[in-house]
């Protein structure tokens, strides 16, 4: 179980999502057929477990990167159409990228080619680089959904915390961006074994998250935590009235166990 409080929270840094990309990416989802819902609940025991005084979780949030993909494709299509003048035919696009499952599904509803990798393919991934950042932007874009969602559905007093799993951490930095007027604590949670966020926020060697990801976290998140809540409820602040927003990969309070 480790802890790392963030140095640099709250340190001002560059519009990683602007609104304008955010109302682009509703208007496609509004329209994509297979985009999924979800709910808020309220978990009296797990809020008991973690000694807060209301312990909401979203649950299933990271069910949005299939449609989040499709958008972040549909916006690389239009921007190949517009370069090269084709008219508006997406037959005469291809489209290509390190999750080929995702871009076949993708390419044939929009009416375009794909492949794991071709000469003058557009180029689909959720992880920015140097040089690469726009089609990640647009899919991390289309991640707001989520605390969107979660924000119309929340009632009473603002949430003093949002608990986000950290994994590639695009749904953790869409979640800081969008909830960002709350002015909450943002903990990024991630699994004891597998935690390549803290690792990174620590400046211990591994998988690195992606550069637009880790401008928003860098500076945004409150603390990560590998492992359990509950044990470090006084490094969070979190007290008996404390109330938590937890985005959830599946229906589990893991997150929250002594």
């Amino acid at each position: 179980m480790t802890i790392f409080l963030n140095q640099h929270h709250g340190t001002p840094g560059l519009v990683v999502l602007p609104a304008s990309g955010w109302r682009r990416a509703q208007a496609f989802l509004a329209s994509w057929p297979d985009v999924p819902g979800g709910v808020l609940t309220d978990h009296a025991d797990w809020a008991a477990a973690a000694g807060v005084g209301r312990l909401v979780a979203y649950e299933n949030a990271l069910d949005i990167a299939p449609a989040a993909f499709a958008y972040g494709a549909r916006q690389a299509l239009y921007a190949a159409l517009s370069r090269a003048g084709r008219g508006g035919d997406p037959a005469a696009v291809t489209l290509a990228s390190d999750d080929c499952v995702q871009v076949q599904r993708v390419a044939a509803q929009l009416g375009c080619q794909c492949s794991a990798s071709a000469a003058g393919a557009e180029w689909v991934s959720s992880y920015a680089t140097p040089g690469y950042t726009e089609i990640p932007r647009e899919i991390m874009q289309a991640y707001r959904l989520v605390p969107e969602r979660a924000g119309a559905m929340w009632t009473g007093e603002p949430p003093t915390h949002v608990v986000v799993p950290g994994g590639d951490g695009l749904l953790a930095a869409a979640v800081s961006v969008h909830l960002r007027p709350w002015g909450v604590r943002l903990v990024v949670n991630e699994p004891a074994h597998d935690a390549p966020l803290i690792s990174h926020a620590m400046g211990q060697p591994g998988r690195e998250p992606g550069l637009l990801v880790w401008q928003e976290l860098e500076r945004a998140t409150f603390a990560y935590v590998a492992g359990p809540l509950a044990p470090h409820r006084v490094a969070l602040g979190m007290r008996p009235d404390s109330r938590v927003l937890m985005f959830t990969e599946a229906a589990a309070g893991r997150a929250i166990d002594a």
